[in-house]
């Protein structure tokens, strides 16, 4: 709900606390634009390669998105 005021605006930067199964990721990718820089804060690098692995049929190559660090 917060990002969807977010839509259209240039230059958006959103943080997301904790990468999970990655649905808010994905989620804020598809309300940002194309210029957006958005933080994942991931404490445990087993989460960020089970979603490299295992999640990538599910949502995608979130990680690998240039908006993405």
């Amino acid at each position: 709900l917060a990002c969807d005021r977010l839509r259209g605006k240039p230059g958006v930067r959103v943080l997301i606390g904790g990468l999970g199964f990655g649905f808010t990721l994905r989620r804020v990718l598809e309300l940002v634009g194309a210029d957006a820089h958005v933080q994942v804060a991931e404490l445990l690098p087993e989460v960020v390669a089970w979603n490299r692995e295992f999640l990538s049929t599910v949502n995608g190559l979130l990680l690998q998105d240039a908006r993405v660090e």
